[in-house]
């Protein structure tokens, strides 16, 4: 175990991270965080170093095995990490190098970056690129360099599946991709048609500047072709990812409908599409509404190979049952996690009521479980399996719309010239209502509905996970934080007036648009938690309970109580609160269309 700083280990790991320099001159550099570690390929990795609070994780080892390991204390890893809040891994990675002439290819896709200085951009570039299917990113000498840390970390993995060049004249590379017909588009103020109205079907290259400064005149000057990104207000230029985005994008969608309708035409269905629409540049496709409806985007349709033709990622809601590895917590409360399977074990984790995760290695009496980021051992006699696990899924389950571009506008109806209701960045997650349209899914936004472009979103089907105790102590330590905060508020609250009024504040907060009826249910739902046994026996500790209601964790709770509910929202909490329900006994509530159960307004009740 290194269990010093002045190790030459550790002291070349700080070089790595903070020299440019020093990473060339080695052929390595650093990859930090348990997610990024699990994404290197086993053979580019030359060493790993993990904490000692990590080292003895089941799934951490699993991945360990056969590679060069050194365990290095907590404080000297914590030391020597490039992150705040360090995860306790890290791995020096052999670079990888490609060659220009190699990548080049007729029909390819290319971004070609000049001078971008922002780590965090260059990085979402590289994973939109890997995204939008860019065959190479080709990037000017003076570019920040992609092998530091938070251009790794930005990349999110596509470092290691994206092929990339620093060209040492750009010039002479963009006239090489010239040479070989691929037509070279420069974003561009001076460009005289929008991105829309061009053909990227066949070989394209987008030229993408600097943050501050845009293209130089000289490579602009290289270009065959200016071309704009049409801008409402006083902008003058976009975030250069975003611009790498939208770009991008628009090729991958252009070729997706050009591989669509050789789908088509190899099926003899050719009679039943008009085939020019297909060929013609965005801005004639979008002027026939007709066209569009025609395009069946339903992944369920079409078998894997077409389906992987039209470019449409399809996660299997429940997998099937002879093939499942699904597993789904049996239990009231909540299951011990272990570390071996024995009941003295360690305990590494908890498994909550309605949570799930996948097997991995199931037994007669134990069986080892990933959920989450909890790996461990858990008795059988608390969890489901097969047929009787996918039934408890699809029952607590929830599809989930992930943004997969760097942003995405949400509009209140499923066409691009709807009002905005507002923007969800990378990586954001919504509830989905309805994703049976072909071109756009419907959300829960708010306390409204609104519509995403489909092809923006990976569509998810989910169920809860648990936590591993390094979690649970920590989301522990935040809560107790959170409530020494409230405790005077909370007092407060404790009296018959101010119990009314908190239960009023979220009746507000989750069904203010409602009508009475879906009010008083809303009231109700806590109630019945309040009396089952199975929740915290307060009206406060079952709203502030973690996970459970989003306006207690947002903090629009505390603002409508301090502000004071309206009356009629005060006015079913006092009859909830008298016993009253017209809900039964259900202890659930989601957006209606989420779920079969009980619909009273927009919400489902279960």
């Amino acid at each position: 175990m290194i269990v010093s700083c002045d190790n030459k280990q550790v002291k070349r790991i700080a070089k790595l991270l903070k020299s440019a320099k020093y990473r060339r001159e080695e052929g390595v550099f650093v990859v930090e965080g348990i997610r990024a570690f699990l994404e290197v390929p086993a053979e580019r990795i030359e060493s790993v170093f993990v904490s000692e609070s990590l080292s003895a994780d089941p799934g951490i080892k699993k991945r360990l095995n056969s590679l060069p390991t050194e365990v290095l204390k907590d404080d000297v890893f914590q030391k020597v990490s490039d992150t705040v809040t360090a995860q306790g891994v890290l791995a020096v990675v052999k670079m990888n190098e490609y060659d220009l002439d190699s990548l080049i290819k007729e029909d390819g896709l290319y971004l070609v970056l000049e001078t971008i200085q922002d780590p965090g951009n260059l990085g979402t570039i590289i994973r939109t690129a890997e995204g939008a299917g860019v065959d190479a990113v080709i990037m000017s000498k003076d570019t920040v360099d992609i092998y530091s840390p938070k251009v790794v970390r930005a990349t999110m993995g596509a470092l290691f599946r994206e092929p990339f060049v620093y060209a040492e004249d750009l010039s002479a590379a963009v006239k090489k991709l010239q040479s070989k017909g691929i037509k070279c588009y420069a974003a561009h103020l001076k460009g005289e048609r929008t991105f829309w109205e061009e053909d990227f079907i066949k070989g394209t290259a987008f030229f993408i500047g600097n943050e501050g400064n845009g293209l130089s005149d000289d490579l602009s000057s290289k270009a065959d072709k200016l071309i704009k990104i049409p801008m409402e207000g006083q902008l003058e230029s976009l975030n250069a990812a975003v611009s790498a985005s939208l770009l991008g994008y628009e090729a991958k969608r252009q070729r997706t409908l050009r591989g669509f309708i050789a789908v088509i035409a190899a099926a003899g269905l050719m009679g039943l599409f008009s085939l020019n629409a297909y060929a013609d540049p965005a801005s004639k496709i979008l002027q026939d509404e007709s066209v569009g409806a025609m395009v069946v985007f339903d992944p369920h349709a079409y078998n894997d190979e077409s389906t992987d033709k039209l470019g449409i990622e399809v996660d299997d809601e429940i997998p099937d049952t002879e093939s499942s590895n699904l597993v789904m917590a049996n239990v009231k409360s909540a299951l011990h996690v272990r570390a071996k399977a024995d009941i003295d074990s360690e305990i590494v984790g908890k498994i909550y009521k309605d949570c799930g995760g996948k097997v991995l290695e199931r037994g007669e009496e134990w069986s080892l479980i990933e959920t989450g980021e909890l790996v461990g051992w858990a008795s059988n006699e608390y969890l489901l399996f097969d047929e009787e696990a996918e039934e408890l899924a699809r029952e607590v389950g929830f599809v989930n719309a992930v943004v997969i571009d760097t942003a995405v506008y949400v509009r209140s109806a499923p066409n691009y010239n709807a009002p905005i209701l507002g923007i969800m960045s990378q990586n954001a997650i919504a509830e989905v209502i309805n994703d049976g349209e072909s071109r756009w899914v419907e959300i829960a936004y708010g306390d409204e509905n609104g519509f995403v472009p489909a092809a923006n979103v990976k569509i998810k089907f989910e169920v809860d996970h648990g936590e591993t105790m390094a979690m649970i102590k920590e989301r522990k330590r935040q809560e107790e934080e959170a409530r020494l905060a409230l405790i005077r508020q909370r007092e407060s609250m404790q009296s018959d007036e101010n119990v009314q009024r908190l239960l009023g504040a979220l009746i507000q907060c989750e069904a203010g648009g409602e009508p009475y009826e879906g009010m008083l249910a809303v009231g109700a739902v806590v109630m019945n938690r309040v009396r089952s046994g199975a929740y915290p026996s307060t009206v406060y500790d079952v709203i502030y309970a973690s996970g459970q209601f989003t306006p207690a964790k947002t903090g629009s709770l505390s603002r409508v109580y301090n502000n004071g509910p309206k009356q009629i929202c005060v006015q079913a909490a006092i009859e909830a609160l008298n016993g009253y329900t017209n809900v039964g006994d259900m202890t659930h509530f989601r957006r209606a269309g989420t779920k079969e159960g009980y619909v009273i307004g927009h919400h489902v009740f279960y």
